[in-house]
C-alpha cells in the first residue's frame, strides 16, 4: 500500500490523489428556525468562494491558488490542496430564499439558510405511546 520509493515522506499514492482532489468537507444543522451549513475552507477568503442558489441547490464552488514559493526554497512533502471545487448540496424544502446569508471567519464557511414560516409552523412534536 506504500509508496516504494525509499524516503518517501508523503506517504502512499491513495493518500496524495486524495489530498490532491479534496472538495471542502460540509456539515448541515437542523436549528430552530434555520438550516445551517457550514464548510471547511482553510486558506481561502470570501473573494475565493462562490455561493449560488438554484432550483433547490446550493453550489459552493472556489478556488485556492498555491502559495508563493521564495527562490532557493523547494517542499520536501506538503499535503496542502490547491485548485478548484465545486459542491452541490440539496437543500430541505420550506426555506426562505431570499434571506440566506453567508459568513466566513477562521477557513470555515457559515451559510445561514433561514426556515420559511410556514415550515416552522409545520413542525410538531409527535407524542409516543407506551405500550
Amino acid at each position: 500500500m506504500f509508496d516504494e520509493t525509499p524516503n518517501n515522506t508523503f506517504g502512499s499514492r491513495l493518500m496524495q490523489k486524495f489530498y490532491e482532489t479534496a472538495d471542502p468537507v460540509v456539515e448541515l444543522r437542523d436549528k430552530k428556525d434555520e438550516y445551517e451549513l457550514v464548510a471547511e475552507v482553510p486558506g481561502m477568503s470570501s473573494e475565493d468562494i462562490e455561493i449560488r442558489l438554484s432550483d433547490g441547490m446550493l453550489r459552493l464552488s472556489g478556488e485556492k491558488s498555491e502559495s508563493h514559493v521564495e527562490e532557493g526554497e523547494s517542499f520536501m512533502f506538503s499535503e496542502r490542496h490547491y485548485g478548484s471545487f465545486e459542491r452541490a448540496i440539496k437543500l430541505p424544502s420550506g426555506i426562505d430564499h431570499e434571506k440566506i446569508s453567508a459568513d466566513a471567519k477562521d477557513g470555515l464557511l457559515t451559510i445561514h439558510i433561514p426556515k420559511s414560516a410556514e415550515a416552522r409552523q409545520k413542525e410538531r412534536k409527535i407524542p409516543i405511546r407506551a405500550n
